[in-house]
């Protein structure tokens, strides 16, 4: 979010932990945690910001020590009596307070000295905010610009009220968070932070399952404040009303987020969607947060599922038509987007992704009328069964539900995908490459806009929501984790994201790692074929994923000259050819040697090497390819059915170019990548890779149907298959 990235251009931060945060469950300082935050407070320092520290767990460091000395001095005879510390006084919190302070202080000089910084402690009550405030903000202000942490606390060994602590006194703070808000208040923090033992506020008691952290406040929400922490005096609820204050006071920011967990304060500094987010700028009420897009979007794929086949066509019909209308708007931006990548020097490849034409756009639009004009998949019965006397079983198509797209470079995705989602009745979350933003807003607002006006008039419309647009990685990183809501991630890119995406989510993911082609010349192969199959395959459109990578020869195209023949042709046509050390003498002109044949250029380069046959062939694409798409140029239907049955990948080609392997030219209309599993959906993934199955079980029987009956032998099963047809 736009507030959230502003958070590293701040200059002064206070940070309030708690005592759950900074001691034990016996009390004692939590070395490791108190360590990282000093850590984190010095990274913070060293970026030149301004820091205040509020810290709690002076009373348990002292309720420690007092209990100690009582042990100390107890007489023996009396442990031995009171064996489970019974006969142990109970310790006032001004006691403790008294005995913990200087602890408090002298452990965190020690660990902040390590880092070469200097702390000071500022104990504070009502009365100095009545009387001396103007003295509180001149010493925590001259502190902080000499570089000194000041460490806030409430003179917890003077204070005249009691505990519980309440508001009835006219008290103006009366625990740590409100004294944090009030800091803040008075000394201009742009930034508090308020650190606990949670992950921030949740739309239900954490505990629970099904509880989800609520990024953004926005003071309109039910929020469930489950119970106070296991020590400290606040709880939730004094955190929000401190927060609410704090901003309400003209702090900029406050986030409240888990001080258990690791580097919270470098993620939330680096703008990372961590903890709830309390601020008064106008973006936090118009912005969704990236768990609230989905929510939206999966309650308006509930629309979209429940409309009828026609009326998916209508709004597919309506996207080409503004794709269209709108050609210009949408070409527009995305000659902004290339500009800036030439500005930029992007990689050759991802500029070739990046470029949309009049030409592409025709083919993306004529790809979305093909859907309008396809059979409506949702609810399609695949299966009948007669299970027994007026007992059926349905099996039929459903939408997959919610599904998030990630792709780098590529901004015709967005319709084919957008197109997709309508026809299979599912909702989409899309996250495009930075260097396609322009086109990719333009392209969501061309689809969106269509959308909600193809379907204004239906008695339900379907929400633009149903297409979401996210921008940043943070915004993902929150998505990878909504495993209850997403019910699918489809990584369009590199092989690194897509194994990225399926080490930190739980969420499936479908997607070919890497795109490693091949091409099989078999000895029977006539060399101008092969040639125009080999240039087509590797020229047409080298950052495609189903170009060719690598060329298999056959031995004896070596000996004969059509090696060379191929090779010239390659060269000839600006293509960079790669070697093994051992070919190369025997072709016409020196070559790159290559390296490894495990390798996906995304370029007007590929690899040749030798196999011995047919059988070689296959052992080496099975090896050494990634199982997206391998052809075969041959004149032997026995050598092509071996190819063809033992090459094991997703595509497989006789004397066809690699690049056939699309959603579009297969006639699926779209797609929304290639898949390389060997679960769900494999090869062009177009509508059907997008549905999943229901099981419909529907007893006509006039007192229903129940197990018992057929485990007694009451009934008996008939299981008997029935033609394919609707209900």
């Amino acid at each position: 979010m736009e507030v959230r990235k502003g958070f590293k251009h701040y200059t002064r931060v206070l940070i309030k932990v708690g005592t759950s945060v900074v001691t034990q469950p016996d009390g004692t300082f939590a070395l490791d945690r108190c360590g990282h935050l000093v850590e984190e407070i010095y990274k913070l320092m060293k970026s030149g910001k301004q820091v205040a520290l509020v810290s709690s767990g002076s009373v348990g460091q002292g309720r420690q020590i007092l209990r100690k000395q009582a042990l100390l001095s107890t007489p023996l005879s009396k442990h031995i009596a009171h064996h489970d510390g019974d006969h142990l006084p109970s310790f006032r919190p001004r006691a403790c307070a008294a005995a913990g302070q200087s602890g408090m202080m002298a452990f965190y000089e020690s660990l902040f000295s390590k880092k070469g910084l200097f702390c000071s402690q500022v104990l504070l009550l009502d009365d100095d905010f009545r009387l001396k405030k103007a003295h509180i903000k001149e010493t925590l202000t001259d502190l902080m610009e000499c570089g000194i942490i000041p460490i806030i606390n409430e003179n917890d060994v003077m204070s005249l009220r009691k505990t519980p602590l309440t508001d009835e006194t006219g008290a103006i703070f009366w625990d740590n968070d409100s004294l944090a808000a009030l800091i803040a208040k008075e000394l201009g923090m742009e930034l508090m932070l308020l650190l606990t033992d949670v992950a921030g506020i949740f739309d239900q008691d954490p505990r629970n399952d099904g509880a989800r952290i609520i990024n953004v406040f926005r003071g309109v929400k039910e929020i469930v404040v489950g119970p106070q922490s296991r020590v400290g005096r606040g709880g939730m609820k004094s955190k929000i009303e401190a927060a609410i204050s704090a901003t309400d006071g003209g702090v900029q920011a406050v986030v409240i987020a888990s001080g258990c967990e690791r580097n919270t304060i470098s993620r939330i500094i680096n703008g990372e969607n961590v903890g709830t987010l309390f601020s008064q700028a106008t973006s936090v009420e118009d912005e969704l947060t990236p768990t609230e897009k989905a929510i939206a979007a999966k309650q308006a794929s509930h629309t979209l599922r429940g409309l009828t086949g026609d009326q998916r066509s209508l709004i597919l019909r309506e996207i080409a038509n503004q794709m269209d209308l709108q050609r210009r708007k949408i070409l527009d931006a995305n000659e902004k987007d290339l500009r800036e990548a030439r500005r930029v020097n992007l990689d050759a490849p991802l500029v070739a992704r990046l470029k949309l034409t009049p030409e592409k756009l025709s083919g993306l639009t004529e790809g979305i009328k093909q859907l309008a004009d396809s059979p409506d998949p949702v609810g399609e019965v695949t299966s009948r069964t007669k299970v027994a006397e007026g007992l059926y079983l349905t099996k039929e198509a459903t939408p997959i539900g919610l599904v998030l797209v990630i792709f780098e470079s590529r901004p015709d995705a967005i319709p084919q995908l957008a197109s997709l989602a309508i026809r299979s009745g599912n909702a989409l979350i899309l996250k495009g490459g930075k260097e396609a933003n322009a086109t990719n807003k333009a392209l969501h607002n061309v689809i969106t806009y269509a959308i909600s006006l193809a379907s204004r008039d239906f008695p339900t419309p379907v929400a633009e929501d149903v297409l979401a647009l996210v921008e940043s990685r943070d915004e993902i990183s929150s998505l990878l984790q909504l495993d209850d809501l997403i019910s699918l991630v489809i990584p369009r890119g590199s092989s690194s994201l897509v194994k990225h995406i399926q080490t930190v989510s739980k969420i499936p993911v479908l997607g070919h790692a890497a795109g490693i082609c091949h091409i099989y010349v078999h000895e029977d192969a006539d060399v101008d074929k092969a040639i125009r199959l080999i240039l087509d395959s590797k020229l047409d459109y080298p950052a495609a994923c189903n170009a060719v990578e690598t060329v298999l020869l056959h031995h004896s195209l070596v000996a004969d000259g059509r090696a060379a023949q191929i090779t010239s042709a390659l060269h000839g046509n600006g293509a960079v050819v790669y070697a093994p050390t051992e070919l190369m003498p025997h072709l016409p002109y020196s070559l790159e040697l290559a390296n490894s044949f495990r390798h996906e250029y995304s370029s007007p380069s590929l690899t040749i090497t030798v196999v011995e046959d047919v059988k070689a062939a296959i052992k080496h694409i099975n090896r050494f390819g990634s199982g997206h798409t391998e052809s075969i140029i041959t004149e032997s239907a026995p050598v092509a059915k071996a190819f063809l049955d033992g090459v094991d990948s997703a595509c497989v080609f006789h004397n066809a170019s690699t690049r056939f392997a699309d959603g579009y030219r297969f006639g699926l209309g779209a797609e929304v990548g290639i898949s390389t599993s060997r679960i769900h959906a494999r090869g062009p993934v177009g509508v059907d890779g997008l549905m999943s199955m229901k099981w419909k079980l529907v007893s006509t029987n006039s007192d229903g149907d129940i197990v018992k009956e057929y485990t007694d032998k009451i009934k008996p099963y008939l299981h008997e298959k029935l033609p394919v047809a609707k209900l």
